[in-house]
Protein backbone atom coordinates (compact mmCIF):
# COMPACT_ATOMS: atom_id res chain seq x y z
CA UNK A 1 0.00 0.00 0.00
CA UNK A 2 1.30 3.45 -0.95
CA UNK A 3 0.18 6.53 0.98
CA UNK A 4 -0.03 9.72 -1.08
CA UNK A 5 -0.22 13.30 0.12
CA UNK A 6 -0.60 16.50 -1.89
CA UNK A 7 1.03 19.80 -0.95
CA UNK A 8 0.20 23.15 -2.56
CA UNK A 9 2.83 25.80 -1.80
CA UNK A 10 2.92 29.60 -1.64
CA UNK A 11 -0.57 30.59 -0.51
CA UNK A 12 -0.52 34.38 -0.31
CA UNK A 13 -3.13 36.30 -2.28
CA UNK A 14 -6.68 35.25 -3.11
CA UNK A 15 -5.97 34.85 -6.81
CA UNK A 16 -8.04 33.22 -9.53
CA UNK A 17 -5.38 30.53 -9.76
CA UNK A 18 -5.68 29.70 -6.05
CA UNK A 19 -9.47 29.51 -6.24
CA UNK A 20 -9.39 27.36 -9.37
CA UNK A 21 -6.88 24.86 -7.96
CA UNK A 22 -8.73 24.59 -4.64
CA UNK A 23 -12.01 24.00 -6.49
CA UNK A 24 -10.42 21.30 -8.66
CA UNK A 25 -8.90 19.44 -5.71
CA UNK A 26 -12.16 19.64 -3.75
CA UNK A 27 -14.10 18.34 -6.76
CA UNK A 28 -11.72 15.36 -6.87
CA UNK A 29 -12.25 14.92 -3.10
CA UNK A 30 -8.52 14.89 -2.42
CA UNK A 31 -7.03 16.02 0.91
CA UNK A 32 -4.41 18.75 0.51
CA UNK A 33 -1.92 20.56 2.74
CA UNK A 34 -1.79 24.22 1.72
CA UNK A 35 1.41 26.02 2.71
CA UNK A 36 0.84 29.69 3.56
CA UNK A 37 3.55 32.37 3.50
CA UNK A 38 2.81 34.50 6.59
CA UNK A 39 4.15 37.82 5.28
CA UNK A 40 2.20 37.46 2.03
CA UNK A 41 -1.08 36.00 3.27
CA UNK A 42 -3.82 38.56 2.69
CA UNK A 43 -6.99 38.86 4.72
CA UNK A 44 -9.00 37.88 1.62
CA UNK A 45 -6.99 34.72 1.02
CA UNK A 46 -7.16 33.80 4.72
CA UNK A 47 -10.96 34.20 4.67
CA UNK A 48 -11.20 32.07 1.54
CA UNK A 49 -9.13 29.28 3.09
CA UNK A 50 -11.05 29.47 6.38
CA UNK A 51 -14.38 29.16 4.59
CA UNK A 52 -13.28 26.24 2.43
CA UNK A 53 -11.73 24.43 5.40
CA UNK A 54 -14.89 24.81 7.49
CA UNK A 55 -16.91 23.40 4.58
CA UNK A 56 -14.45 20.54 3.96
CA UNK A 57 -12.53 19.93 7.20
CA UNK A 58 -11.17 16.57 6.04
CA UNK A 59 -9.81 17.90 2.75
CA UNK A 60 -8.02 21.14 3.68
CA UNK A 61 -5.16 21.74 6.08
CA UNK A 62 -3.19 25.01 6.16
CA UNK A 63 0.40 25.07 7.42
CA UNK A 64 3.35 27.44 7.65
CA UNK A 65 5.72 28.05 4.74
CA UNK A 66 8.57 30.12 6.17
CA UNK A 67 7.89 33.77 6.91
CA UNK A 68 8.56 35.79 3.73
CA UNK A 69 10.06 33.16 1.34
CA UNK A 70 13.17 35.19 0.50
CA UNK A 71 16.51 36.36 1.83
CA UNK A 72 19.69 38.09 0.71
CA UNK A 73 22.97 36.13 0.83
CA UNK A 74 26.20 37.85 -0.15
CA UNK A 75 24.27 40.71 -1.69
CA UNK A 76 22.22 38.37 -3.89
CA UNK A 77 18.49 37.80 -3.63
CA UNK A 78 17.43 34.20 -2.96
CA UNK A 79 13.96 32.67 -2.93
CA UNK A 80 15.02 30.42 -0.08
CA UNK A 81 14.72 31.83 3.44
CA UNK A 82 16.65 29.69 5.88
CA UNK A 83 20.15 28.23 6.02
CA UNK A 84 22.77 30.29 4.18
CA UNK A 85 24.38 31.45 7.41
CA UNK A 86 21.36 32.86 9.27
CA UNK A 87 21.73 32.59 13.02
CA UNK A 88 19.52 30.47 15.24
CA UNK A 89 18.09 33.58 16.91
CA UNK A 90 17.24 35.17 13.56
CA UNK A 91 15.55 32.04 12.22
CA UNK A 92 13.69 31.45 15.49
CA UNK A 93 12.33 35.01 15.50
CA UNK A 94 11.15 34.85 11.87
CA UNK A 95 9.43 31.49 12.28
CA UNK A 96 7.75 32.54 15.55
CA UNK A 97 6.54 35.81 14.03
CA UNK A 98 5.14 33.96 11.03
CA UNK A 99 3.31 31.45 13.18
CA UNK A 100 1.61 34.20 15.18
CA UNK A 101 0.53 35.97 12.01
CA UNK A 102 -1.02 32.78 10.64
CA UNK A 103 -2.79 32.12 13.94
CA UNK A 104 -4.23 35.63 13.86
CA UNK A 105 -5.45 35.38 10.25
CA UNK A 106 -6.48 31.72 10.05
CA UNK A 107 -7.65 30.84 13.54
CA UNK A 108 -8.41 27.14 13.98
CA UNK A 109 -7.94 26.57 10.24
CA UNK A 110 -4.19 26.78 10.85
CA UNK A 111 -2.34 23.60 11.82
CA UNK A 112 0.75 24.90 13.59
CA UNK A 113 2.38 21.49 13.96
CA UNK A 114 3.71 21.35 10.37
CA UNK A 115 6.37 23.53 8.72
CA UNK A 116 7.69 23.68 5.15
CA UNK A 117 10.97 25.56 4.58
CA UNK A 118 10.96 27.63 1.36
CA UNK A 119 12.80 25.89 -1.48
CA UNK A 120 13.38 23.04 0.99
CA UNK A 121 16.53 24.78 2.29
CA UNK A 122 17.36 24.49 5.99
CA UNK A 123 20.21 23.76 8.37
CA UNK A 124 20.72 22.57 11.94
CA UNK A 125 19.70 25.99 13.31
CA UNK A 126 16.39 25.81 11.40
CA UNK A 127 15.61 22.39 12.82
CA UNK A 128 16.55 23.49 16.34
CA UNK A 129 14.31 26.56 16.07
CA UNK A 130 11.39 24.46 14.83
CA UNK A 131 11.78 21.95 17.65
CA UNK A 132 12.10 24.70 20.28
CA UNK A 133 8.93 26.36 18.96
CA UNK A 134 6.97 23.13 19.27
CA UNK A 135 6.63 22.10 15.64
CA UNK A 136 6.30 18.35 15.24
CA UNK A 137 6.66 17.71 11.50
CA UNK A 138 8.68 19.17 8.65
CA UNK A 139 7.90 18.71 4.98
CA UNK A 140 10.75 19.27 2.55
CA UNK A 141 11.86 17.21 -0.47
CA UNK A 142 13.20 13.72 -0.97
CA UNK A 143 14.88 12.57 -4.18
CA UNK A 144 14.78 9.05 -5.58
CA UNK A 145 17.95 8.98 -7.67
CA UNK A 146 20.76 6.56 -6.84
CA UNK A 147 23.11 9.47 -6.11
CA UNK A 148 20.63 11.06 -3.69
CA UNK A 149 20.07 7.74 -1.93
CA UNK A 150 23.83 7.40 -1.41
CA UNK A 151 24.12 10.94 0.01
CA UNK A 152 21.21 10.31 2.37
CA UNK A 153 22.69 7.03 3.52
CA UNK A 154 26.07 8.57 4.32
CA UNK A 155 24.47 11.62 5.93
CA UNK A 156 22.25 9.49 8.14
CA UNK A 157 25.20 7.33 9.13
CA UNK A 158 27.03 10.40 10.43
CA UNK A 159 23.88 11.96 11.92
CA UNK A 160 24.03 14.98 9.60
CA UNK A 161 21.10 17.33 8.98
CA UNK A 162 22.25 19.01 5.77
CA UNK A 163 25.07 19.41 3.27
CA UNK A 164 25.56 22.86 1.67
CA UNK A 165 22.04 23.88 2.79
CA UNK A 166 20.60 20.75 1.15
CA UNK A 167 18.84 18.63 3.70
CA UNK A 168 19.66 15.03 4.48
CA UNK A 169 16.22 13.52 4.17
CA UNK A 170 14.72 11.42 6.94
CA UNK A 171 11.49 11.07 4.94
CA UNK A 172 8.98 8.76 6.58
CA UNK A 173 10.88 8.82 9.85
CA UNK A 174 12.23 11.05 12.60
CA UNK A 175 15.23 13.33 12.35
CA UNK A 176 17.49 12.12 15.19
CA UNK A 177 18.92 15.59 15.86
CA UNK A 178 15.70 17.61 16.08
CA UNK A 179 13.13 14.90 16.87
CA UNK A 180 10.96 16.24 14.04
CA UNK A 181 9.04 13.84 11.86
CA UNK A 182 9.77 14.35 8.17
CA UNK A 183 7.19 13.82 5.45
CA UNK A 184 8.56 15.19 2.20
CA UNK A 185 7.55 15.52 -1.45
CA UNK A 186 9.08 13.41 -4.22
CA UNK A 187 7.22 14.80 -7.25
CA UNK A 188 7.01 18.36 -8.55
CA UNK A 189 3.87 18.45 -10.68
CA UNK A 190 4.35 21.81 -12.31
CA UNK A 191 7.45 21.77 -14.48
CA UNK A 192 10.11 19.66 -16.12
CA UNK A 193 13.31 20.76 -17.87
CA UNK A 194 14.43 19.87 -21.38
CA UNK A 195 17.98 18.99 -22.45
CA UNK A 196 18.87 22.69 -22.67
CA UNK A 197 17.62 23.37 -19.13
CA UNK A 198 14.47 25.20 -20.27
CA UNK A 199 11.31 24.76 -18.21
CA UNK A 200 8.48 22.84 -19.83
CA UNK A 201 5.15 21.57 -18.63
CA UNK A 202 4.88 17.97 -17.50
CA UNK A 203 2.34 15.70 -19.14
CA UNK A 204 0.02 13.38 -17.25
CA UNK A 205 1.92 10.43 -18.77
CA UNK A 206 5.20 11.77 -17.41
CA UNK A 207 3.73 12.37 -13.97
CA UNK A 208 2.26 8.88 -13.72
CA UNK A 209 5.68 7.51 -14.70
CA UNK A 210 7.32 9.60 -11.98
CA UNK A 211 4.76 8.47 -9.43
CA UNK A 212 5.32 4.79 -10.21
CA UNK A 213 9.07 5.26 -9.90
CA UNK A 214 8.68 7.11 -6.60
CA UNK A 215 6.40 4.49 -5.09
CA UNK A 216 8.97 1.81 -5.93
CA UNK A 217 11.32 3.62 -3.51
CA UNK A 218 8.94 5.00 -0.87
CA UNK A 219 5.82 3.85 0.97
CA UNK A 220 4.83 7.54 1.32
CA UNK A 221 4.85 9.63 -1.86
CA UNK A 222 4.38 13.39 -1.68
CA UNK A 223 3.18 15.44 -4.64
CA UNK A 224 3.93 19.18 -4.75
CA UNK A 225 2.26 21.85 -6.84
CA UNK A 226 2.22 25.65 -6.93
CA UNK A 227 -1.24 26.97 -7.71
CA UNK A 228 0.08 30.20 -9.25
CA UNK A 229 1.50 28.23 -12.19
CA UNK A 230 -2.14 27.55 -13.14
CA UNK A 231 -2.99 31.18 -13.81
CA UNK A 232 -3.86 30.07 -17.35
CA UNK A 233 -7.01 27.91 -17.01
CA UNK A 234 -5.78 25.77 -19.90
CA UNK A 235 -3.24 24.18 -17.60
CA UNK A 236 -5.90 22.85 -15.23
CA UNK A 237 -6.97 20.16 -17.71
CA UNK A 238 -3.70 18.14 -17.63
CA UNK A 239 -3.51 18.54 -13.86
CA UNK A 240 -7.03 17.17 -13.50
CA UNK A 241 -6.18 14.33 -15.89
CA UNK A 242 -3.17 13.37 -13.81
CA UNK A 243 -5.13 13.44 -10.55
CA UNK A 244 -7.93 11.29 -11.94
CA UNK A 245 -5.45 8.77 -13.34
CA UNK A 246 -3.58 8.76 -10.04
CA UNK A 247 -6.76 7.82 -8.19
CA UNK A 248 -7.01 4.71 -10.39
CA UNK A 249 -3.59 3.40 -9.38
CA UNK A 250 -3.84 0.16 -7.33
CA UNK A 251 -3.12 -0.18 -3.60
CA UNK A 252 -3.12 3.53 -2.88
CA UNK A 253 -4.61 5.79 -0.24
CA UNK A 254 -4.62 9.59 0.15
CA UNK A 255 -3.97 11.32 3.46
CA UNK A 256 -2.86 14.66 4.88
CA UNK A 257 0.62 15.22 6.26
CA UNK A 258 -0.86 15.37 9.76
CA UNK A 259 -2.61 12.01 9.35
CA UNK A 260 0.61 10.41 8.14
CA UNK A 261 2.65 11.99 10.93
CA UNK A 262 0.32 10.46 13.50
CA UNK A 263 1.42 7.00 12.32
CA UNK A 264 5.15 7.68 12.78
CA UNK A 265 6.44 7.00 16.26
CA UNK A 266 8.93 9.47 17.71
Amino acid sequence: MTTVFIRDDDVGERSEALCAVVRLLLAEELPVNYQAIPARLTAEAAAFMRDRQHEHPDLISVNQHGYCHEQVIGGKHRWSEFAGGRSYADQHEAIARGRERLRDRLGDTFDASIFTPPQHRYDAATLRALADLGFETMSASVHTSFAAACVYRVGRWFGMTSVASRGISYHGGVNPVSGLREISVAIDVDFDRDAAGRRREKTADRLIEEFRRARSHHEIVGIMLHHETYENPRRLAPLGDFLRRLKLEPDLRFATIGEIAATISG
